[in-house]
């Protein structure tokens, strides 16, 4: 866990400290709560949302209107998945969490840009790398070794400013699978709301 700590703070002090004359550029901290789900290719298995957190630090470089945010983040994910097993009436279910290193690219637009309130929209792509992985599996049906190592996926949404204040609201789906197994693949889609403390 040391480590992605030391890489967030070694991203923000590199990209900060690099041309301070010439860019204009906010770095903050932030963090916040996640709904996520797993999307099934099984008609059996319904899926649930779970929440969870996320927090990191971010760098904006401001181009006018037009900014580039990347950021760096620990987030947890996953998802609920319920069946009907043939031998119980009654639904099981198997829960899917997940703990990854998250590096977003975003590009936006301030849609309002005032000194002290902006209002923005975002998208870009976000990589994820897999941190910690694990099934509570009351099917018996599911395997961690299932679970990707990293996966690929975009972010879309909209943010407020106001005076130090940011906050974000973003949809993130994954191109690929997360897990794929012989019984099931799945696909992860996280709502992230966060706020942060710009400096």
């Amino acid at each position: 866990m040391k480590k992605y700590f030391a890489f967030i703070l070694l991203s923000v002090i590199s990209l900060t400290g690099f041309g301070q004359d010439k860019l204009d550029y906010d770095w903050g901290l932030k963090g916040g709560l996640n709904n996520s789900k797993i999307t099934t290719n099984r008609g059996e298995f319904s899926s649930e949302t779970i929440n969870n957190f996320h927090f990191g630090a971010f760098v904006r470089l401001n181009l006018g209107r037009l900014y580039i945010q990347p950021e760096a983040y620990l987030i947890s994910k996953g998802g609920d998945i319920k069946a009907i097993a043939s031998y119980n009436p009654l639904q099981t279910i198997s829960s899917f969490n997940y703990n990854s290193f998250d590096l977003p690219i975003l590009v936006g637009v301030k849609v309002v840009d005032l000194k002290a309130f902006n209002l923005r929209v975002l998208a870009g792509p976000a990589f994820s790398f897999l941190t910690k992985k694990s099934i509570d599996n009351d099917m018996s049906t599911f395997s961690v070794e299932h679970f990707k190592n990293s996966l690929f996926a975009w972010q879309y949404g909209v943010g407020v400013d106001v005076l130090f204040l940011t906050f974000d609201a973003r949809i993130e789906r994954s191109t690929g699978d997360i897990y794929s197994g012989t019984e099931m693949s799945g696909k992860n889609n996280t709502l992230l709301l966060s706020l942060g403390i710009k400096f």
